[in-house]
């Protein structure tokens, strides 16, 4: 068979309501309590739903792993979700600030680096957490996060000037990545 003529319902069954994101917390938070990250690929293994792939697997990282984070970097990670990339970010960079606007992902995140010294996660969007902050990063990363920036920000601006304002936390010689969902991504080629 062709891997283009594969499509996620051949690959990956769903409960009924694919978009129940409180049992899905539930479970994960329960998965990243009582496991520890080698031991992840065990509960994908046993899972059917493609979420909780999405959500533990290391694979994620890949393609941030290509960038030059040094252990004297800081970094912001905006819309950190479950924390997949949170924790590669973490065993790399000297500190992270992972922000996330609901309360429930950051749970699940901050279960999953716990051990992590170098980890800042806040709950709220980007202005409420910059306001309180003058830091500026060595990298600011929007991985997945950049079609629900307009969550993550307050005013109603259009994407440039969201960019920009990003932007404006970036040490001088700092970057910006941004990484968005597309078809070849994770659920379709590392499952």
């Amino acid at each position: 068979m062709d891997i283009r003529e594969i499509v996620p319902s051949e690959i990956y069954t769903i409960d009924d309501n694919e978009y129940d994101n409180v049992s899905l917390e539930k479970k994960l938070l329960a998965s990243v309590k009582k496991h520890t990250a080698s031991e992840y690929n065990k509960v994908i293994a046993k899972e059917t739903d493609y979420r909780i792939t999405e959500a533990l697997s290391h694979l994620r990282a890949n393609c941030i792993e290509w960038l030059p984070i040094g252990e004297n970097d800081s970094v912001c990670e905006i819309g950190s979700g479950y924390g997949a990339i949170t924790e590669f970010l973490c065993e790399r960079a000297k500190h992270v600030t992972a922000i996330e606007l609901e309360e429930e992902k950051n749970l699940v995140n901050r279960a999953r680096n716990q051990r992590a010294k170098n980890l800042t996660c806040i709950t709220g969007s980007f202005d409420e957490a910059t306001k309180e902050f003058t830091e500026q990063f060595d990298y600011i990363l929007l991985i997945g996060s950049l079609e629900c920036l307009a969550r993550y920000r307050k005013e109603q601006q259009s994407y440039p000037d969201m960019l920009a304002a990003i932007s404006a936390h970036l040490k001088p010689q700092g970057k910006l990545v941004i990484a968005t969902a597309n078809k070849f991504g994770l659920k379709y080629f590392a499952g």
